[in-house]
């Protein structure tokens, strides 16, 4: 997944080359569980294949073919071919050397070796993922780490005398019947919930969800044609029983329309049961709901297979013959969690398929390494479409350890701002260089242009990174392309080095793109996507067939050893200067490398890793490379101090060794630009020197070099390390001639021909002051449309290379325009980079200039303070002359949130565990947000998010549940909107760290919520007079070279605010500097200055605007008596009646305050609210205010009794790294607050004194319900609920002098109703189970 998605993402291309009946015959993949009866990287859309393509012939059959006679021609089309190596290339293996590797060592198939995959989770059902070539089971355990698939089973039920279960989770309507077979010593069952849909993946759940829509609108139609023919048969009657029978018939067809418009499908249900069988926990899964009504599978729990965990028995299941979906699962906490493994996408069974697919029928289809074992580590979670989560990937990491896993591949990532650092870094460095395996992983799929290589693999220094490589093969029997390649290559959007630090960024290529396995509920067998996702597999595929030799042949394997062998002698590829960034070091060698690593045995017999880092000596510069890219930076002749350091294997027993550890380096290096010492002897301490770099006399454009040290008394093992040296000398804009008064301003960059896949790459010193461009493209007379790939990028400390540029995949004709606007920072290196993506055949030809624009801003973001009215920001012309036509507006509100409660807990689960006593633990911080109108929300840690593989946390996620403890979504290091209702919403967050004293650091952490509203314009002023007046600019004002402006900005109108904007809260938008007036995009203005809209008319110069709201107006604040809003004034009150008033309100103020649990506070709340009721009996908030408190007692007794009784549902913490959650248990959030030390103390002694007294007894519930269902009554007696249904049913606003008191009050009486109403209602049903369960077992009830 690349930028938190699938790394060969859109580019999935799916080729059915046979469906079921494509799986081999001697599969049994009818799976277990099933009843007997039955049977994703930010990516641009890029097409893998032009759209009108034919087949191309190998040469062996095209040559064949071409000696046919006239007489055999009738003949031909039935001769005999060769489909094995017509469609090698569709699963490539001889790029890498694995075909002859394995002609030469058959054994050396991956035997003896485990990968495990960190994806998307792998189908255990899929062809070809069964076994291996000598009987053992594929995949060795199939593992959840995001929890996505947990199911909460914390309530614990026993049959009845007929073996049915009936729990609380389930509800009152399902039952299901156990099988009598089954052991179960204890007698207890575990039961549990999860629906359907919160497990499919995306693309299953639309197909399912489309399949049920088609169903219901069959049903629906019937219904509706039935209702209606009544309704034209419904009686004609005068009698009033006959009026209403017409309209009733007559009101049922629109009533069924209306339901059918408002149909929203949230999937079947999955009803869980676990038990401990005497030996191992085992689970079952009742999958009715999948099913029509009157199937007879509804409610056959007992037909299921029971599952255990996955590794001990190799078993899955299957929900329905409709959806296809294979799952396994594992039980943990002692039968509390159930987690069901099923895949988040097809991603990671085609990446397993790869890397180790075995078809015994058809072993062209194998994998690389056909007789490797895999493990499935799922990283991506359902919830978040398939992203990955840090929780996710540090079980994975767990897992590797617990099985020794000799190899990881992970075909995920995305830009860092930070190369080689954080937590997860921390977790890859572990597991290389402490466990012993080897780490591979995609580049990504962000090129071509330079410094694009993901993280983790472009980035880690642990992990060994893979670009993907395009052969002829590939080209004809994958891509199908009607005209090969001449050459290999990368494919064009394959990453690129170096890293920002320095480090080369891509280790080696491999074929990226194969036909390959996916799982069933694709209804396909095998499909084509192309990545470095896939070039990452087939990396690690033929690693797999390394290993199998070496620990046939007993050598000894480490990552130092076996990484070295691969990078000096992987097959080098292309000659340019972009050679070593866009390939690494070339084209794995699977044969060679094996051969390297038997020649090097003895000289490797300690095993040693030489790491280097630089330094700048006039600088700050750090890094593991050297990288001058910007201007100045090759203005002269630059010194380094580099650190090289020999690391010895963690862990490893070698003391004696390491003290007589001297290496005799020779030093070389490979451009005259670069020059270093001849020699150097390294001791186990390490040594330094240094490095000078002269580009002065170099040409512009890139360049690049290394400094590599060898072995003095064998130089045949080739470099131990190298430091590679990226040059970048920019192009000066205004240097090439152009004319005009904005010449100074626009980079020419040429006419340049392009063929299939070239790339060209320009780089420019951007003008100091220059805050956006415009890229200008014109395409030449060439045939037919060709696309082109157009790529800006700029680089800056520690910020991701997607934040500062733009990228675009532009399909042109001849002679088309192509403009492409995108924000710069002046005085840095921006990189231009052009290819004609290498599926379009034929010759292309485009013409490009860049043109700079720069408008800088005093304050460079504006805010507006609630009081101060409006804000003034002085705008520049820094370098050319610019039209400046500024607009703003307000788009969201930010409402901050702190925590109300906080829990930090160690996460003590066998999952979560990693070696040398490193236990997580996890911080849950609870936040309360009340909202007057619905709308989307993001939550948002501004100091977390967007740090993910370079982020310090191992999990920060959010869930969002509205006042019923509804689960309305979840969000992780990268939050996006979600729907939320009006009224009360609960946020949890949950981190997750090691280190405790990091985590309580976060106790108080605020959280940020953005809601979306409609856009508010803020009107912009030409001067404060205007302002003050509400004179909006209107004209558009052009500023010369140098020349500067003021504007001001505010006030915002008040009346526009949303109802949840109140004061102290803060809307947020942006300030747009210039905007388009109907002009063509980008079109000049004669001789004047150049426009760089985008297609919706903005331009990238815009400046951060945000408004502190200030408090609203006071209600007798206004003109010609009003309130000051508009509304009509309060009704005036004698002094007698304004004073009996604020005694009420006084009263009912003390009486809320009084405390139930101390007797005499509950004493006088009794007796102040006596006199109260018999002095106001009909007043709403008093009524309300008994009602809560009888409540709040009556929930607590029920509870005491339920915990005395020893029945009910445990009570639960919400996991949010992804264990179960009972819901949204934030009822005594207020008590569980984070508190002083001594507020602390005192709620355990309460709590202890608590425990200590007599638990109530059952006619004390009782009353206690009854109490409440009593003053539920008083709520609802006191409204006139007649006359408050008149009001809701009006279809008009009224209107009058008491209009808005009117509904005022009828508002508030609704709401009490409401509440009056669900009270009654929860205390009936409360008070019903007590009366006809036994106190033992009186179910819980939330």
């Amino acid at each position: 997944m690349h930028s938190a998605h699938l790394r060969s993402g859109a580019r999935t291309i799916t080729r059915l080359l046979g469906v079921r009946s494509a799986i081999p015959s001697s599969y049994n993949l009818t799976p277990l569980g099933l009843p007997s009866r039955c049977a994703l990287p930010h990516s641009t859309t890029i097409p893998s294949v032009p759209t009108k393509v034919a087949r191309r012939r190998s040469p062996q059959v095209a040559s064949s073919m071409s000696s046919v006679t006239e007489a055999d021609k009738t003949a031909a089309p039935h001769a005999a071919v060769d489909t094995a190596e017509l469609f090698a290339g569709a699963m490539p293996k001889a790029e890498i050397g694995a075909v002859e590797f394995l002609k030469a060592h058959p054994e050396y198939d991956g035997r003896n070796v485990v990968v495990a995959i960190f994806d998307t989770g792998v189908d255990p059902g899929a062809a070809g993922l069964q076994t291996t070539p000598d009987g053992r089971p594929k995949i060795v355990d199939l593992l959840d780490g995001t929890g996505s698939g947990d199911v909460d089973m914390s309530e614990v039920v026993e049959a009845d005398a007929t073996g049915t279960l009936a729990a609380r989770c389930w509800g009152d309507d399902v039952k299901v019947q156990i099988n009598q077979d089954w052991k179960n010593p204890s007698g207890k069952w575990h039961v549990g919930s999860k629906a359907a849909f919160d497990l499919f993946p995306n693309q299953l759940k639309e197909r399912i969800r489309n399949e049920r829509q088609k169903r219901f609108s069959e049903q629906q139609r019937v219904a509706h044609t039935a209702a209606t023919a009544a309704a034209a048969d419904a009686p004609g009657g005068k009698s009033t029983e006959d009026k209403k029978r017409a309209e009733e018939l007559q009101a049922r067809p629109k009533l069924l329309q209306d339901m059918a418009d408002k149909h929203k499908d949230f999937g079947p249900m999955l009803h869980c049961v676990v038990w401990h069988d005497g030996d191992v926990w085992r689970a079952a899964v009742d999958t009715s709901d999948m099913y029509e009504e009157a199937d007879d599978i509804r409610g056959r729990l007992r037909d299921f297979a029971p599952l255990t965990d996955f590794h001990r028995e190799h078993q899955y299941g299957t929900f329905s013959a409709e959806d296809a979906l294979n799952f396994g699962v594992n039980i943990y906490d002692e039968g509390k969690v159930l987690s069901i493994v099923v895949d988040a996408g097809s991603h990671g069974t085609h990446v397993a398929g790869i890397t180790a697919a075995y078809h015994p029928d058809r072993p062209e289809c194998n994998g690389v390494a056909p007789g490797a074992q895999i493990i499935s580590c799922k990283i991506g979670d359902s919830r978040l479409g398939g992203m990955e989560t840090m929780p996710g990937l540090a079980r994975a990491i767990a897992a590797v350890i617990s099985h020794k896993a000799d190899l990881i591949n992970m075909s995920y990532g995305e830009a860092t701002a930070t190369p080689d650092q954080g937590h997860f870094n921390k977790l890859a460095w572990e597991v290389v260089h402490r466990q012993g395996t080897i780490f591979i992983s995609s580049a990504g799929n962000s090129g071509p242009a330079l410094t694009t290589a993901g993280a983790p693999g472009g980035t880690s220094s642990a992990i060994i990174s893979i670009g993907a490589y395009v052969s002829p093969d590939m080209a004809a029997a994958a891509h199908s392309l009607r005209a090969g390649e001449g050459a290999g290559r990368n494919y064009n959007w394959s990453s690129r080095g170096p890293s920002a630090d320095g480090a080369m960024g891509v280790s080696l290529s491999a074929p990226g793109a194969a036909i390959a396995v996916v799982p069933q509920w694709t209804t396909a067998a095998r499909q084509l996507m192309n990545g470095t996702s896939m070039a990452s597999p087939c990396a690690c595929g033929g690693v797999a067939l390394v290993l199998s030799g070496l620990k046939a042949e007993g050598q000894t394997i480490t990552p130092n050893r076996v990484r070295r062998a691969l990078e000096n002698t992987a097959k080098p590829v292309g000659d340019g200067p972009d050679a070593k960034l866009t390939y690494g070091n070339g084209l794995l060698q699977v044969d060679k490398a094996f051969e390297y690593l038997q020649q090097s045995a003895e000289v490797d017999a300690i095993d040693i890793r030489y790491a280097a880092h630089v330094r700048r000596t006039d600088g700050s510069y750090t890094g593991r490379g050297i990288y001058m890219r910007e201007p100045l930076d090759s203005a002269q002749r630059r010194t380094f101090q580099a650190q090289l350091q020999p690391r010895f294997q963690e862990e490893a027993d070698v003391k004696e060794e390491q003290v007589a550890q001297e290496d005799r380096i020779a030093i070389s290096t490979s451009q005259a630009w670069i020059s270093a010492p001849a020699s150097l002897l390294l001791a186990a301490n390490g040594r330094n020197f240094e490095i000078s770099v002269d580009p002065t006399a170099l040409p512009e454009g890139l360049h690049y070099g290394e400094v590599v040290g060898h072995d003095a008394t064998a130089t045949w093992r080739g470099p131990l390390f190298r430091v590679p040296v990226t040059v970048v000398k920019p192009i000066e804009v205004g240097t090439q001639g152009v004319g005009g008064p904005n010449g100074n301003s626009i980079a020419q960059l040429g006419t340049q021909q392009y063929s299939p896949g070239q790339e060209t790459r320009h780089f420019i010193a951007v003008p100091e002051g220059a805050t956006w461009a415009r890229l200008r493209t014109t395409a030449g007379d060439f045939d037919t449309p060709k696309m082109f790939m157009l790529r800006a990028t700029q680089l800056l400390p520690q910020t991701r290379h997607s934040t500062l540029g733009k990228t675009a995949t532009a399909t042109l004709s001849a002679n088309a325009r192509h403009h492409m606007t995108f924000k710069v920072a002046g005085g840095g290196t921006l990189e231009v980079t052009t290819a004609q993506f290498w599926t379009q055949l034929g010759q292309g030809t485009l013409e490009q200039a860049v043109e700079f624009h720069g408008l800088t801003c005093d304050p460079s973001a504006a805010f507006i303070a609630g009081s101060s009215g409006n804000v003034k920001v002085q705008l520049r012309a820094p370098f050319r002359s610019e039209y400046v036509k500024p607009s703003a507006k307000l788009e969201a509100l930010i409402i901050p949130l702190r925590p109300i409660s906080s829990k930090l807990a160690p996460l003590e689960g066998p999952r979560d565990q990693l070696p040398r006593g490193h236990t997580p633990h996890g911080l849950t911080l609870t936040y309360k947000l009340k909202l007057e109108e619905a709308g989307k929300i993001i939550p948002r840690l501004p100091m977390l998010n967007g740090y993910c593989y370079d982020g310090e946390m191992e999990a920060q996620m959010v869930q969002v549940f509205d006042s019923n403890k509804a689960l309305l979504g979840v969000c992780d290091i990268y939050p996006s909107p979600i729907d939320v209702p009006a009224g009360d919403i609960t946020l949890r967050l949950f981190l997750r760290h090691e280190n405790t004293s990091l985590l309580k650091k976060f106790q108080h952490l605020p959280l940020e919520v953005k809601k979306k509203i409609e856009g508010i314009v803020v009107p912009v002023h030409g001067s404060n007079s205007d302002s003050v007046n509400g004179k909006k600019l209107g004209k558009e004002i052009m500023l010369a070279a140098g020349e500067r402006v003021a504007i001001f900005v505010g006030p915002a109108p008040i009346d526009k605010l949303p109802k949840d904007a109140t004061a102290g809260r803060v809307l947020e938008g942006a300030i747009a500097l210039s905007k388009s007036t109907g002009s063509e995009e980008g079109a000049s203005r004669g001789s004047g200055p150049g426009n760089a809209y985008d297609a919706n008319g903005n331009t990238p110069a815009t400046i951060p605007l945000r408004w502190l709201i200030a408090p609203k107006k006071e209600k007798h604040v206004g003109d010609n008596g009003d309130n000051g809003d508009g509304a009509e004034e309060e009704p005036k009150l004698s002094p007698a009646e304004k004073a009996s008033t604020k005694i009420r309100d006084t009263k009912l103020s003390i009486l809320k305050g009084l405390k139930s649990d101390n007797k005499k506070e509950a004493a006088l709340y009794e007796e102040l609210r006596k006199e109260l009721v018999t002095q106001h009996p009909d007043h709403l908030p008093l009524l309300s205010e008994a009602l809560t408190r009888r409540q709040k007692a009556a929930e607590k007794t029920v509870k005491l009794r339920k915990k005395a009784d020893g029945g009910g549902l445990a009570e639960t913490e919400l996991d949010t790294s992804g264990e179960s959650s009972n819901g949204d248990d934030t009822d005594d959030a207020a008590e569980e607050g984070t508190v002083g030390e001594e507020e602390k103390a005192a709620k355990v002694d309460q709590e202890k004194a608590q425990e200590d007294k007599p638990p109530p007894s059952p006619e004390e519930v009782e009353a206690d319900l009854q109490a409440v269902i009593s003053a539920a009554d008083d709520v609802i007696a006191a409204i006139n609920t007649d006359e408050l249904a008149k009001f809701l049913a009006q279809k008009c606003p009224e209107e009058g002098p008491d209009a808005s008191k009117r509904k005022k009050d009828f508002e508030e009486q609704k709401d009490a109703l409401v509440s009056a109403l669900s009270a009654k209602v929860a205390a009936l049903m409360d008070l019903e189970d007590f009366r006809k369960a036994p106190p033992a077992t009186a179910p819980a009830r939330e």
